[in-house]
């Protein structure tokens, strides 16, 4: 089941109105959302899959599953207008290990034993198994969101911060919690998540351990979403929130980070 929002502007909704009268109370479409697996935002580097690299080159954002270009190096950001915020811990095999599965556990429960040992720079990647093998615990802070330009503007999809991007991820939040409209009395109010309209890019990194890409965000010149999309994203946030109450919510992600980081190389600063 794909989900994709129509951002169309510039086009008169010529659409023969017969279903309105049942389409309101219609609900056909009950049962479907369990079956909703949104495609992430992945980075490609110099280890990622060798097609999709030999393709596309590395240092680019594709959509996974489709395997569309969304960014590639020395483009202008694409706008990204963040939904709901989902943070999930995630227990990785070691990268080396191809008999395990990817992942062997995740939790979207912030108070959980997978997250304590995530977030201990002590714990998170020093339990070895195998053949000297290492899982990997990592906190992926992830956005459900929706493209907001280009060729799939409209696509729903998920933007994560983990390892090397942890840290940008932070600083993300923080610059989010920063914005402001003016409320109906005057009053600076902060602006809603799903309201906002955000610049997402990658740049080059690199440390004595060696070079990858890491997400970067920028402002935009448009910060906040159109009127005649304030409606189906505030939508799109009641509905996501309640997938999650109900453990619907199914991210297709993968770990696209090839560099071994210090924990030292997360401190690459705010914007």
């Amino acid at each position: 089941m794909s989900d994709r929002t129509d951002l169309s502007t510039d086009v008169e909704d010529t659409t023969v109105n017969y279903l309105a009268e049942l389409a309101a109370d219609d609900n056909s479409l009950d049962g479907l959302e369990e079956f909703l697996v949104l495609p992430y935002l992945q980075r490609l580097e110099a280890g990622s899959d060798k097609e999709l690299v030999e393709k596309f080159g590395a240092g680019c954002i594709i959509l996974s599953g489709q395997n569309v270009l969304i960014w590639k190096k020395n483009d202008p950001p694409f706008k990204f207008v963040p939904i709901l915020f989902v943070p999930v811990i995630k227990k990785w095999r070691d990268r080396q290990d191809a008999e395990k599965p990817r992942i062997l556990e995740e939790t979207f429960d912030m108070r959980s034993n997978l997250a304590k040992i995530a977030r201990n720079p002590d714990r998170r990647s020093s339990e070895e198994y195998g053949n000297g093998y290492k899982y990997q615990y990592v906190e992926h802070l992830t956005f459900l969101g929706v493209l907001y330009d280009g060729d799939f503007a409209g696509t729903s999809c998920s933007l994560s911060f983990e390892k090397s991007s942890h840290f940008k991820g932070k600083s993300f939040i923080t610059a989010i919690q920063s914005r402001k409209i003016q409320g109906k009395d005057g009053i600076m109010q902060r602006q809603p998540l799903w309201s906002q309209v955000w610049g997402i890019r990658l740049i080059a990194k690199h440390n004595a351990k060696g070079d990858w890409y890491g997400l970067d965000f920028q402002n935009m010149e448009q910060s906040v979403i159109s009127q005649q999309h304030v409606k189906p994203f505030k939508e799109m946030n009641v509905r996501y929130k309640e997938m999650q109450r109900k453990d619907l919510i199914v991210l297709d992600e993968d770990s696209t980070s090839t560099a071994v980081i210090n924990d030292d190389d997360n401190n690459d600063g705010g914007m």
